[in-house]
């Protein structure tokens, strides 16, 4: 049997190339299939809608759909990717409204704006008093400790790239006039917030 199929491969030397194509799109496919763990299409953002809700959402006006792309593993859902299990920094994809946005806050720690879409007014300051704009794909690092906020100052739905240190996000310092307007309505928030789950090990 071995002297025939060596006879075959010998004058037949298509049925090698054959074997080896084979191979090669076996290898292929398995690297495609291991890919699909380790990509998120923007198609399918829908699929990563985070279920953490910032303080501030309790105000209409602060409304968002948030999506974590990177790190922030417990904000994952069941179709989450490797891409939430990084460890270095976490990235968010925020989607508001026209006139919705994120509420004045600050960090200890740094954090990134990047419009993907529209225009965006980020105030900073203890009143958000010093506003500047940013149109698609500026990029703003927010100074640490300096109260900001963004706000989707478009006339269409707009998306903005936040980034920022650590796995599950940093820690968040409200605005006290916020928290006293969501507890005057009947809330019971604090003034600070640490985001869901623990680092690494979520």
């Amino acid at each position: 049997m071995h002297q025939v199929a060596s006879s075959v491969t010998k004058s037949c030397p298509w049925a090698t190339a054959t074997t080896r194509e084979s191979e090669v799109i076996g290898v292929a496919t398995n690297l495609e299939q291991e890919l699909v763990s380790h990509l998120i299409r923007f198609n399918e953002l829908d699929q990563h809608q985070s279920s953490f809700r910032p303080i501030d959402m309790a105000l209409s006006r602060f409304d968002r759909r948030r999506f974590s792309v990177i790190g922030r593993p417990s904000e994952a859902t069941s179709d989450s990717k490797s891409l939430n299990r990084v460890e270095a920094f976490n990235m968010v994809y925020v989607e508001c409204d026209p006139g919705k946005g994120i509420g004045l806050h600050k960090h200890n720690t740094a954090e990134i704006f990047i419009p993907m879409t529209g225009m965006w007014e980020i105030g900073l300051g203890d009143d958000g008093e010093s506003l500047v704009t940013l149109e698609p794909w500026d990029i703003l690092n927010v100074p640490l400790n300096v109260m900001h906020s963004a706000t989707n100052v478009s006339n269409a739905a707009a998306f903005l790239m936040v980034i920022s240190t650590d796995q599950r996000g940093p820690e968040i310092f409200w605005d006290p006039k916020i928290i006293d307007e969501i507890n005057e309505a009947g809330g019971d928030v604090s003034a600070t917030e640490i985001p869901e789950g623990d680092f690494k090990g979520s």
